[in-house]
């Protein structure tokens, strides 16, 4: 009996463990809506029946507190997501104390994942900083793209140009360097456009010189943005790390603009599909949808007279402590269900690299 007993038990850890080595992902795509809280996911399923957001298998609830405070802010919440870490607010992937901080785009390169990351904000700001540079102040975004051009990340989209330019070329750089140039000598492919281009290697396209321009008033958009980045960083079998923020929710809550909301939710939305279309014929890919926050504290309140589907009603123009939504789609999705901090789905991510 003894030795039935441990044979049995030997099964079983050898089942389980088969169990998980299937359940961990080769990519994974995050996608962070800025600001997006309940209400604001509520605004589009209430009007779009035929949202990606709507077609998650897993669901479940975030709480989003700081180190420092009970209501975060994109630094705080971005180093959570990236390092698996609590912070206080205004830092960028380091600990309380100003040391560094792994995050996720170290580990992945470490691990020999590519890395990739598309905003609608500048790449300089607060929650795709938290992925790729170090640092107490949210404000130095000189310093904060040269570390980006340093580390080694495969795939940079979004806005922001100036901050690696030199002002005799347009930027607002004291030091005089060509971060660009710097990065084309280490085999990168500059744009700045948003024409993605073919082929391998590094690429990164800073389509502005700012943020990107708002949804709607450009031809092209984050979903464009997204399939540009999958091609790049799926031409080979070591898998990759991704990562979208939808960043211009945060400034439509910012600014009470439901309609303005609406519109920058959509582009997010598609840009969700994109990656579940992805992951769908790959299947070896996780998506995972959350938020760094919840802005203005919206709640969906009837109908709008002036003839719009449904009209939103605003508490505030900053931050909250309200929860987030979090949603989970392909290997080790079941892993996102309930409710969670932001650290633990940092942690959570660390594991599944």
């Amino acid at each position: 009996m003894p030795l039935m007993r441990k044979t049995l038990v030997l099964m079983f850890f050898l089942l389980i463990a088969g169990t998980w080595a299937q359940d961990k992902p080769t990519n994974i795509i995050l996608c962070i809506g800025d600001g997006m809280g309940i209400g604001q996911l509520s605004s589009l399923l209430l009007t779009d029946s035929n949202a990606a957001l709507a077609r998650f298998p897993v669901v479940g609830l975030v709480k989003t507190p700081s180190k420092s405070s009970l209501v975060t802010e994109s630094a705080a919440s971005g180093t959570a997501l990236s390092t698996g870490m609590r912070t206080r607010n205004g830092f960028i992937a380091v600990d309380s104390s100003g040391n560094l901080a792994e995050t996720l785009f170290e580990r992945a390169h470490s691990l020999g994942k590519k890395t990739g990351l598309i905003v609608t904000s500048s790449v300089t700001d607060k929650t795709p900083a938290a992925f790729v540079a170090h640092t107490t102040s949210t404000k130095d975004e000189d310093e904060i793209a040269r570390q980006i051009a340093s580390s080694n990340i495969d795939v940079l989209i979004g806005g922001g140009w100036k901050h690696f330019f030199p002002k005799s070329l347009g930027g607002v750089r004291h030091d005089r360097e060509n971060l660009l140039a710097l990065m084309e000598s280490t085999r990168y492919t500059i744009r700045t456009n948003h024409e993605c281009p073919d082929g391998e290697g590094k690429k990164a396209l800073l389509v502005e010189r700012d943020a990107l321009p708002p949804a709607g008033r450009r031809d092209y958009s984050l979903a464009d943005l997204v399939q540009c980045a999958l091609a790049s960083l799926a031409r080979d079998d070591t898998g990759f790390l991704c990562v979208v923020e939808g960043s211009q929710i945060d400034w439509a809550c910012h600014d009470n603009d439901f309609p303005g909301l609406l519109r920058k939710m959509r582009d997010f939305d598609a840009a969700v599909d994109a990656a579940l279309r992805f992951a769908g014929e790959d299947r070896r890919t996780l998506v995972i949808v959350t938020a760094d926050h919840e802005t203005g504290g919206l709640s969906v309140s009837g109908k709008d007279p002036r003839g719009s589907d449904i009209r939103g009603s605003w508490t505030g123009t900053w931050h909250t402590a309200s929860l987030i939504a979090m949603c989970a789609f392909g290997s080790g999705a079941t892993r996102f269900a309930g409710v969670k901090t932001h650290d633990e789905i940092g942690r959570i991510l660390f594991s599944l690299l």
